[in-house]
């Protein structure tokens, strides 16, 4: 799914920190690079920062098409701050959609996990979308196409939303969701109503506004754990030692076990309800603001994460090791994984925008 963005205020500058991506008037991080210069492109022809939003989004719902896809994710942040035509910013998607490109790693990874669910499914491999024509799953590079989803993108631009919830388009969605296992009626999509977030989440630590969504999105669980850890007064001397980086991955951890216990309770355990991607944020969030790391490194940066239930924690391969070793040494129940979540960024550093996209999924940021 797609995270919520973090705005965050400071009446301080950051200092300037290298990057290999940096510009001066906009930037934009997308799961996939071509995604990224979609919404560049977008914000070239004057358009507004929802407007290079969608548009990009509507691309990755096709290179990362595993990840997300159109509908909604349950919440209204922004409405009508636009400033292109609502079918503009489909057209280069339908183009991608209808003429292929290459699949990509993350993508390509998904399909192969999934190999045996996709060659038995008809609806999946009888249209050739993720299989070739000799019922063989597609690999990495192969070129990969999806002229019915084109043709969906081409209706909604053309009608608007309302063809996917009301319209024409409704009870193909009803079909296709039920014919692969699903359970949704006509109703459920004519009634849907996303949860309207008017006020973002605010609070403060140290010199740092931060701008969240509020629940059932990770904004709480994300102050929480923020603030747990404010009293320790983080800087980069906290990561200048070894001792020093145990100890404070230690502190990491406990407040992000701290948080999860909270949310368990106050939503009684109904995982649905709770965020659990938090700890990702977390980690750049404080890599860069406080361990003062470039924007690149901040994200590239092997991750921790601990959520209580199960009370494990993850740590990625090419987490330091002697961090991961004294942690056992704390009790800590230790487990490797090759990947903890995905996080795009765009900062902003005196006069310049610098931006990242997450090597994890193999994208890349673009701006001008």
């Amino acid at each position: 799914g797609i995270h919520p963005p973090i705005h965050l205020s400071t009446d301080t500058p950051l200092n300037v920190k290298p990057s290999d991506h940096c510009y001066d008037k906009a930037a934009v991080a997308a799961d996939d690079g071509v995604c990224s210069t979609i919404g560049r492109d977008m914000l070239k022809r004057n358009g507004s920062a929802v407007d290079a939003a969608i548009a990009a989004l509507l691309c990755v719902s096709l290179f990362n098409a595993h990840s997300m896809g159109i509908g909604g994710g349950g919440v209204h942040h922004i409405q009508c701050i636009n400033r292109l035509p609502w079918k503009e910013l489909f057209e280069p998607s339908i183009k991608l959609a209808w003429e292929g490109f290459p699949i990509g790693r993350a993508l390509a990874e998904t399909i192969k996990d999934n190999e045996n669910m996709i060659l038995n499914n008809v609806c999946i491999c009888q249209f050739e979308v993720f299989c070739n024509s000799n019922n063989t799953i597609l690999k990495e590079n192969d070129i990969i196409r999806f002229p019915q989803l084109a043709v969906t993108y081409r209706r909604i631009a053309e009608k608007g939303p309302d063809v996917f919830y009301d319209g024409s388009l409704t009870q193909n969605i009803v079909d296709d969701i039920n014919a692969a296992g699903g359970n949704i009626t006509f109703e459920d999509l004519k009634n849907y109503q996303p949860v309207l977030n008017e006020c973002a989440l605010n609070f403060t630590v140290g010199k740092y506004i931060f701008h969240a969504p509020d629940a059932p999105f990770g904004g709480p669980v994300l102050a929480l754990i923020l603030n747990i850890l404010k009293g320790y007064n983080l800087s980069s001397s906290n990561v200048s030692t070894a001792e020093n980086k145990l100890l404070t991955y230690h502190h990491i951890i406990e407040a992000f076990r701290a948080a999860y216990e909270c949310c368990l309770f106050c939503f009684k355990s109904q995982k649905s309800n709770i965020n659990w991607h938090s700890p990702c944020s977390v980690c750049v969030i404080l890599n860069y603001m406080f361990f003062d790391y470039d924007v690149q490194k901040a994200v590239t940066e092997p991750r921790a994460h601990n959520q209580f239930n199960p009370n494990k924690t993850l740590v990625e391969d090419g987490f330091d090791e002697n961090v991961s070793d004294g942690l056992k040494l704390k009790n800590h129940i230790i487990s490797k994984t090759s990947s903890i979540g995905k996080v795009q960024a765009v900062v902003r550093e005196t006069d310049t925008i610098c931006a990242a996209s997450d090597p994890r999924k193999g994208g890349y940021p673009d701006g001008y």
